[in-house]
């Protein structure tokens, strides 16, 4: 089983969209693949069909007294769970950090599940400084998606300051470009002459498009909805890309 995590300190910069983009076309592979929507937003689960269950609380999957397949829900796609969000996860940071190994829970509570998903990809929240430990920690490979910018650049440097805090490997956090605008001049000079600060920067960017933001009405990813689009092809570039990366 391999672990991807989606992150960024910084919101709006499209962590759910590509989480639930490359988790679609993981499983349209064929791939056994697990989304965790680790938000209190909900909206990974929201845009795959998947709703939680208000009677499956996390507190029971931390004090051990069931196991997170017991938050699983089945989505609407052939070979693609889903643990939902729920707003009940702004509890979870302080339940983690009670846990004898904060920095292992997310890791520990996903080994059981070795055997039955191939792929998993962890849609990590921006601001729980203890979660987000945990999820790096439990991750092979860190996607941080970026928009250009100068707050991209602080952002891009306390991803890797967590990361290393984590003891993951450079190598194993890759930024790439998303929400990419070709009508602001910044944006076109960063495809062109990428930062040097970003030197593991993937060759995949993801452009502004209406069909990506047009998910959170049509509640599907976007090559189910507009198979057409720049992005939908673009998130396949991506995966490709990523899966070149995966042990």
């Amino acid at each position: 089983m391999r672990i991807v995590a989606i992150h960024n300190i910084e919101s709006g910069v499209g962590k759910t969209s590509t989480a639930v983009n490359l988790a679609w076309i993981a499983a349209k592979n064929g791939l056994r693949t697990l989304l965790w929507d680790l938000n209190t937003q909900a909206e990974a689960g929201l845009l795959l069909g998947a709703t939680s269950n208000p009677n499956r609380r996390m507190v029971n999957v931390l004090a051990g007294r069931v196991t997170l397949a017991d938050q699983i829900i089945t989505s609407d796609y052939d070979n693609l769970a889903v643990v939902p969000g729920r707003w009940a996860y702004r509890n979870l940071e302080q339940l983690i950090n009670g846990a004898a190994d904060s920095m292992r829970v997310v890791k520990a509570l996903l080994k059981p599940l070795a055997d039955d998903y191939d792929l998993v990809v962890l849609d990590s929240p921006a601001d729980e400084p203890k979660l987000v430990d945990s999820v790096i920690s439990a991750a092979d490979l860190v996607l941080v998606p970026l928009i250009p910018g100068p707050e991209a650049l602080a952002g891009w440097q306390q991803v890797q300051d967590i990361s290393k805090t984590c003891q993951v490997s450079p190598d194993q956090v890759l930024p790439f470009l998303n929400m990419i605008d070709y009508r602001i001049s910044l944006h076109r000079q960063w495809l062109e002459l990428p930062p040097t600060a970003l030197p593991q920067l993937l060759v995949s960017y993801i452009p502004f498009t209406n069909a990506v933001e047009r998910m959170s009405v049509t509640r599907r990813p976007v090559a189910e909805h507009d198979g057409g689009d720049l992005a939908a092809d673009a998130y396949q570039g991506l995966w490709q890309e990523l899966n070149q990366h995966l042990p």
